[in-house]
């Protein structure tokens, strides 16, 4: 039977881990960040005018050794697509339905 200590102990542990491997991360994030030029807003601008909808997702990553955002946009129909804009040109690089 396991006590109510071995239960507490276990789960301090798995929300240690688990803070740990967040924080990671947000700083892997933070230094992308740095080599943007593109502010997230104008990304979402720029997914917008190739996939007309509601931007319901931003994030920003690395695809294909460049720095990207990646926008997932929903459009009237309830389709939605995914679209990359590189982080320092602004331009759109690749779009896929989902």
């Amino acid at each position: 039977m396991i006590t109510t200590s071995r239960v507490l102990t276990m789960t301090a542990c798995l929300l240690f881990i688990w803070s740990g491997s967040t924080w990671a991360f947000f700083e892997s994030n933070k230094e992308l960040s740095k080599s943007a030029k593109v502010t997230l807003s104008e990304a979402v601008e720029t997914a917008a005018e190739m996939a007309p909808g509601k931007a319901v997702e931003a994030q920003i990553g690395e695809e294909d050794d460049r720095v990207v955002y990646w926008i997932e946009v929903v459009d009237s129909k309830n389709a939605t697509r995914t679209i990359y804009v590189d982080a320092e040109t602004g331009k759109v690089v690749n779009m896929e339905k989902d």
